[in-house]
């Protein structure tokens, strides 16, 4: 999957939500010690979806054992809250992978465990296959691992029955036409895919807005520079009329001023500027790494188009040293700058992932 599916606010840090969390703690320890074990059940899951969706699944990671310890032991009561923790561990395993406190083992055992619970609990391994034909996909050093490539894992994911547990129809359409694109590189299947929501027949703007981003990216890396602009533009274009905040949608927002810096350059300039200010906020490192991934190549097109300076408030946490009172800067200047912050975090995930994955997308340089 591609960490499209979770509301973007778990990117920020939010004293509300970790005020929450603490309150939320206090009444399982409380509602245990009373032996009222469904109220304590029911606020496990409030404290799972208050970390994952406001902060950044890290407590959350680390209570679902303790919830699925207390529905263990009074299961023949309570079992249908087997579904809770299933979701659970359905929401982290979104975005596990997106922090560095946990290591590639870690993340390979949590997988895992979902597969194992999955079998434990009744339920399809839909889901489970759903997001790990993209894990593997990504890191195809763990084929071995899995004992199956992320072809296979799509194939089981397609043939496996929905339940409860299952996602909706247009993520799984979303999801499919990833597939198609990078998978198969067949890119009239990934139409079929497309067109009732374009057509409108299925009205469901967001997927809508990253199905077309999906084929943006898959016409710059085939070397369509028209086909990619145009579906550029129309995921921008959805993306304003459906969420015009820039705090949300970030690392989709970020590669769309670079994919519209080919063309567009002071719209992607535009776009980037209202985009800066909530980077280093982000918690999500790898998000913050797309952003800056992002920013270096726009800065290597405006370079080739002979831009020479521009002014832009950056934040001290990203300029450092090298901020400018005035707010000028070179275009020579911000490219090394921001190559140098997409390289701290590559180094950081390949190192973590035993791969170059994130080097060779801050390295390769698409020519039209």
């Amino acid at each position: 999957m591609e960490r499209q599916y979770l509301e973007e606010d778990y990117l920020y840090e939010d004293e509300d939500a970790l005020e929450e969390l603490k309150e939320i703690r206090s009444e399982i320890d409380y509602a245990k010690k009373h032996g009222d074990i469904e109220r304590a059940l029911f606020l496990y899951m409030d404290y799972v979806h208050e970390d994952v969706f406001r902060l950044y699944c890290k407590n959350a990671i680390e209570i679902l054992p303790e919830f699925i310890e207390l529905l263990d032991e009074h299961y023949s009561k309570y079992y249908e809250h087997r579904i809770n923790v299933m979701i659970g561990y359905k929401w982290v395993i979104t975005a596990i992978d997106d922090y560095l406190c946990y290591s590639l083992d870690d993340i390979i055992n949590f997988y895992k465990m979902y597969h194992d619970l999955c079998l434990k609990y009744g339920y399809s391994l839909r889901t489970y296959y759903q997001h790990l034909w993209y894990f593997l996909y990504c890191r195809k050093n763990l084929e071995k691992e899995f004992g199956l490539t992320a072809k296979e894992a799509f194939e089981r994911f397609s043939k496996e029955s929905k339940d409860r547990l299952s996602n909706r129809n247009v993520i799984d359409d979303d999801d499919k036409l990833s597939y198609v694109l990078k998978v198969e590189n067949n890119v009239n299947r990934a139409y079929e895919i497309l067109q009732p929501y374009a057509d409108g027949l299925i009205n469901e703007k967001d997927v809508l807005a990253h199905m077309y981003f999906l084929l943006a990216d898959y016409f710059l890396k085939n070397g369509n520079l028209s086909l990619m602009l145009k579906y550029a533009k129309l995921s921008f274009e959805l993306y304003e009329k459906t969420d015009s905040d820039y705090s949300t949608y970030l690392p989709v927002r970020s590669q769309l001023f670079w994919f519209l810096s080919y063309r567009y350059r002071e719209k992607a300039i535009s776009i980037f500027k209202r985009i800066l200010p909530y980077v280093p906020d982000c918690q999500s490192l790898f998000v913050r790494m797309i952003f800056y991934i992002s920013a270096y190549q726009l800065f290597v097109q405006l370079e080739k188009k002979n831009y020479k300076e521009m002014y832009v408030d950056l934040p001290l946490r990203i300029a450092g040293e090298n901020i400018h009172e005035n707010g000028k800067y070179e275009i020579a200047e911000l490219k090394e700058l921001f190559y140098a912050k997409a390289k701290h975090y590559a180094d950081m995930y390949d190192k973590r992932d035993g791969d170059t994955a994130q080097n060779d997308r801050l390295n390769k340089i698409y020519e039209f």
